[in-house]
């Protein structure tokens, strides 16, 4: 007899996801089941579950914005965490996140004024920097 984990065995006697199964032998919840059951982190067992990517399927199972659930998954800051889910620089990454218009976004991030923190993401001198950003105040606040 070919030797597979009991979900499997369960699972195949049910019609039933494997996933579905261990979460209701186990008693926990599904996403915690199916990671116990793979042997890998939670996080890429929801994402194979699914069938969505492991940062929507994190999203998911915490209940939690999807750039909040990646920066925990990752375990790093939420900026850096979604700017390599989506694969763009962090300031485009986090004004997605925040809603917030680039020069407004990097300055949360960096934690630093508006024209220092320009200039580190865009890696320009301060003074274009400052030109990009105070051009674009100007747009915004043109009718």
């Amino acid at each position: 007899m070919i030797e597979n984990p009991i979900s499997i065995v369960v699972s195949i006697m049910m019609g039933n996801p494997i996933s579905i199964v261990a979460s209701i032998m186990m008693g926990k919840p599904i996403s915690i089941a199916v990671s116990i059951v793979m042997g890998k982190p939670i996080s890429i067992a929801v994402s194979i579950v699914m069938g969505k990517p492991i940062s929507i399927a994190v999203s998911i199972v915490m209940g939690k914005p999807i750039s909040i659930a990646v920066s925990i998954v990752m375990g790093k800051p939420i900026s850096i965490a979604v700017s390599i889910v989506m694969g763009k620089p962090i300031s485009i990454a986090v004004s997605i996140v925040t809603g917030k218009p680039i020069f407004i976004a990097v300055p949360i991030v960096t934690g630093k004024p508006i024209f220092i923190a320009v200039p580190i993401v865009t890696g320009k001198p301060i003074s274009i920097a400052v030109s990009i950003v105070t051009e674009n105040l100007f747009l915004l606040q043109c009718p």
